[in-house]
């Protein structure tokens, strides 16, 4: 049953009734990205909060009543309707978030589009009159089976060579042996 505002200002503190108020359609269209993700961190936070004390206030009711599904009458409902109202409002902003990222995402296609047709593949475009021509340069060689890799061979075994007695890479291997060692010593002593 979604909640309608006077059951929600009944059932919520002032802040969460913010809160709730903001998830409302006229409010929530106007919401970028980070604040969608800042309202569904703290709707989730609030339902696991609620759904948590309800378990906990059962638990309770059963070991006070003798009952065994720890629920008498109305005790813990109030509880039970605030998990299920942030539930509610959780629902109501990721679908907001997945409209929006849709949405941005139709948008970037259309300007990718946009360049596209704007300038077509294997056209740059047009330079201005009396720019330099670009030089042709040299072409790298390429060792056979890497595509894209422009290093010769002695070039690349000089880079491991120099990567690897930086003074830097030698202190993070020396903690992972390390961890590593302590991690076996721990197995060990079992």
């Amino acid at each position: 049953m979604p909640y309608n505002r006077r059951t929600a200002r009944a059932l919520l503190t002032a802040a969460e009734f913010d809160l709730f108020a903001s998830s409302l359609d006229e409010r929530m269209a106007g919401f970028s990205v980070p604040q969608l993700t800042r309202r569904i961190a703290r709707s989730r936070q609030l339902r696991d909060k609620y759904r948590d004390l309800y378990r906990r206030q059962a638990v309770a009711t059963r070991a006070r009543t003798g009952s065994t599904r720890g629920t008498s009458g109305v005790a813990n409902q109030r509880t039970a309707q605030k998990a299920t109202l942030f539930g509610e409002l959780l629902a109501r902003f990721e679908a907001r978030l997945v409209r929006v990222n849709a949405a941005l995402a139709r948008e970037a296609r259309r300007a990718e589009a946009e360049k596209a047709r704007t300038h077509p593949r294997g056209k740059p475009p047009v330079a201005a009159r009396g720019a330099a021509k670009p030089r042709a340069s040299k072409p790298a060689i390429a060792r056979k089976g890497a595509p894209g890799n422009y290093m010769s061979g002695q070039a690349q075994a000089a880079k491991q060579r120099t990567t690897v007695k930086s003074p830097r890479t030698r202190a993070i291997q020396a903690h992972v042996r390390a961890r590593g060692r302590r991690a076996q010593a721990r197995r060990d002593s079992r």
